[in-house]
């Protein structure tokens, strides 16, 4: 895959005597970007789940039990992406507000399974259509072949990191170094 070649006004790389703080703008970065879209939706689906009485913490969580009720705790936390604590924490108050319930497994002691109670299986039916709607209004003005194409980048961004050594220099960093 041809690397990309960013120039100076990208916010990437350093443009003749510019300080890398002034050619790396703050709010031309990736992460930024990613990080403001990502707030402003979050903040979108928090008000459509505190609308319905949830707790926004607990969206990613339903998603998974909407899906496959009954997994152990730790299928859970391994879908969500989260650590064991978090997701003990958040089942907890799932449970205090009557969505979940745990139970000890009768084949292997040491598992818990979790499964939705009827109130927590009945969001489904107001919460993924509410959701959907945010996705819609998100993507309101892109074309799919655009949308298409977003997600293969996230993908591949994600990717990219993901295969990254630890301790090596990034990308970014050698697009500095080489365009200096």
């Amino acid at each position: 895959m041809p690397k990309a070649n960013h120039a100076p006004e990208d916010g990437i790389g350093a443009a003749g005597g510019a300080s890398p703080s002034e050619s790396f703008v703050h709010e031309q970065t990736l992460g930024f970007q990613i990080r403001l879209t990502w707030e402003t939706m979050r903040t979108v689906i928090q008000e459509r789940m505190r609308a319905n009485g949830v707790r926004f913490a607990y969206w990613t969580y339903l998603r998974v039990l909407w899906a496959e009720d009954g997994i152990t705790q730790r299928e859970l936390s391994e879908r969500v992406r989260r650590v064991g604590a978090n997701t003990v924490s958040a089942l907890n108050s799932m449970q205090s507000a009557g969505l979940v319930r745990r139970e000890r497994s009768k084949v292997d002691r040491r598992n818990i399974h979790v499964f939705l109670t009827p109130e927590g299986r009945a969001l489904e039916h107001k919460l993924i259509p509410a959701a959907a709607a945010i996705q819609r209004q998100a993507t309101a003005n892109v074309s799919d072949d655009d949308l298409a194409t977003f997600m293969r980048v996230l993908a591949a961004i994600r990717e990219n990191l993901q295969d990254a050594p630890a301790g090596t220099a990034d990308r970014t960093q050698d697009l500095v170094l080489s365009e200096g």
